[in-house]
């Protein structure tokens, strides 16, 4: 089999507005008969040379609402409409100066999704935003070694106060810091754990984030030079599938361990189709593994990673200017959202598709925008396919196609890279 380069040629673009009620707490024990809550909680920053756009992109035209919350309270809030192209872009300078803080995003509906888009000078930083909070959560991926600047933002969109414990391992040993036990994250506040000042010169680190009271979303933040990277924390799982866009950058599958040992398994979806076992090897327990796909081939691939216990898996692109990081996705699905995608002007974008499955798969590619385009791909099984956006800004992509795909999208702008997950649409 072979991997496909296919240019998809997009048009323009729309905009949107913001604002969100408060949340209870999670509760401690499952509700019955209470829908998945249409919502998800985004890392923004403004300021220092750098403002975000919040892309959310859905399957119905419908109203939703924007809140930025810090310190306890909310500091701004906007609604939104999705309308005719089922997608919006809001520019967070026109709700708040939030600095390094959060929002909540109520969505149209549950099949919905939104991306934070963080853009600088010299910088640029994307991910699709979390949309549930976890007791247990897993970063790999971050480094204190040198000027490299690793934080963990905790963001707590609830009424009630979050409690949070770390369980940090790196290159010297399990860590202990005071820093990292009960960190308090007040109701509607974001608060970040500076791990460039609490553990320095760390070459590698596995964050397992536990929350003892409440509930929080949590990112990890990377700066490298003037560029960054912004990126999940993920619940751990057994079985991911990671998208790689083509490069000459060092481009790494990073695979995070928990409290055990795991043996691994890759199987390497590449210019030759799928290797099965392609590497495996046993992780240590909190330990790393790593992938190193830019020493295989500069060309667009994918592996899956199968563990015997529960791990998290990051793609991370690192060049001499640029920093990139995402999670892997735990669930191919026949219908993906891509919130934001294509969304910066002046820069290069791509799509990358994934067909894990047995069965080819026929999919439909649309720019989402009042003057939608839409493009079909066969994906056949075992393949990874690289789709071209176009230059012309759109505010996301859906993707709707026979069969189960895991997608991701990449941009380029002047010296800075930036790589999101595409959200999966949950079956009705």
């Amino acid at each position: 089999m072979r991997v496909l380069f296919r240019t998809l040629l997009v048009v323009a673009l729309a905009a949107g507005a913001l604002a969100v009620p408060a949340l209870d707490p999670p509760q401690t024990a499952p509700v019955a008969a209470v829908d998945t809550p249409a919502m998800a909680v985004c890392a923004v920053e403004e300021g220092s040379g750098r403002s975000t756009t919040i892309g959310v992109a859905s399957t119905v035209d419908g109203p939703g609402t924007m809140t930025a919350f810090a310190a306890g309270s909310t500091v701004g809030s906007l609604d939104f409409e999705t309308g005719e192209s089922r997608a919006s872009s809001i520019t967070v300078a026109d709700v708040a100066a939030v600095g390094v803080g959060a929002a909540l995003i109520e969505l149209p509906a549950t099949a919905s999704a939104a991306a934070s888009v963080v853009v600088g000078v010299d910088s640029l930083s994307i991910d699709t935003c979390p949309a549930a909070s976890g007791s247990e959560l897993i970063l790999g991926g971050g480094s204190t070694l040198s000027d490299q600047r690793f934080e963990v933002q905790l963001m707590n969109p609830y009424a009630g106060k979050a409690i949070v414990n770390f369980t940090v391992q790196s290159d010297a040993g399990l860590e202990s810091s005071a820093a990292l036990d009960s960190v308090i994250v007040p109701a509607r506040s974001s608060v970040l754990v500076n791990l460039a000042e609490v553990l320095p010169g760390r070459e590698w680190m596995t964050v397992a984030i536990e929350v003892d009271t409440g509930g929080v979303l949590a990112v990890g933040r990377l700066g490298i030079g003037d560029d960054s990277a912004t990126w999940d924390a993920v619940a751990p799982a057994q079985e991911w599938f990671v998208p790689v866009p083509h490069g000459l950058e060092s481009r790494q599958v990073v695979i995070a361990a928990r409290d055990f040992d795991v043996e691994y398994q890759i199987d390497f979806y590449g210019p030759d189709g799928l290797i099965e076992a392609f590497e495996t090897g046993q992780i240590t327990a909190r330990g790393q593994a790593i992938v190193d796909i830019g020493a295989l081939t500069p060309i667009a691939t994918a592996i899956r990673v199968v563990t015997t216990g529960p791990v998290g898996a990051f793609l991370r692109i690192t060049n001499v200017t640029a920093v990139a990081l995402t999670s892997g996705s735990t669930t191919p699905a026949s219908g993906l959202l891509l919130p934001g995608a294509g969304s910066i002007p002046g820069g290069s974008g791509w799509i990358v598709l994934l067909n894990p499955g047995l069965e080819d798969v026929k999919a439909e590619v649309s720019m989402l925008a009042s003057a939608a385009g839409t493009v079909s791909v066969a994906v056949a099984a075992g393949e990874v396919v690289e789709m071209v956006v176009s230059p012309d800004p759109t505010l996301g992509y859906a993707i709707t196609a026979d069969g189960p795909l895991v997608a991701s999208w990449s941009t380029a702008f002047g010296g800075s890279i930036g790589v999101g997950l595409a959200a999966p649409i949950p079956d009705e």
